[in-house]
């Protein structure tokens, strides 16, 4: 029996999960940003027209609620990963990466739904890009299922027989 320390994979990524996070951060809030800029109502609107305008604008800011949302989600289900990971190798990084452009990307199908969400179509996009983000969190936590050596220790060491907390 020999006392080897098992050896992490080749460190391809080179990042810190840490310094991933926060561009992570800085990602999705741009993204949120963005779908905030696109719920707006006309310029220069008579005193009469403010009200129909804003039941226009229903619609974009039921569209930036559900994608708020879908985010924070996101942004969630991210953090409660990152704080498992010890080190990344190459396909946490591509897949994390693969996240961060499709909810950088979520923009567009909320304006979609915004604006075409009486369609299949408009739906169906909206649909899979939820579908894409879920499935690439799902692809990260499979990842550090299947390399352990890249999750941090779950379990405290054992306390030696007499130690007290």
């Amino acid at each position: 029996m020999t006392n080897r320390v098992p050896r992490l994979p080749r460190r391809d990524a080179m990042m810190d999960p840490d310094r991933l996070v926060t561009f992570g951060d800085a990602v999705i809030a741009i993204a949120i940003t963005l779908l905030a800029l696109d719920t707006t109502v006309p310029e220069g609107l008579a005193d009469g027209g403010v009200g129909a305008a804003l039941r226009d604008a229903l619609p974009k800011f039921g569209a930036y609620l559900l994608s708020m949302a879908v985010i924070g989600a996101v942004w969630l289900g991210r953090h409660a990963l990152f704080r498992q990971i010890a080190a990344l190798d190459n396909w946490l990084l591509r897949l994390y990466l693969a996240l961060l452009a499709v909810v950088a990307a979520l923009p567009f199908p909320t304006r979609l739904i915004s604006e075409y969400g009486n369609t299949a179509v408009a739906t169906s996009v909206y649909a899979a890009t939820i579908v894409l983000a879920v499935g690439l969190l799902t692809a990260l936590s499979a990842r550090l299922w299947a390399s352990p050596v890249l999750a941090k220790p779950t379990v405290p060491p054992p306390r030696r027989s007499g130690s007290r907390p």
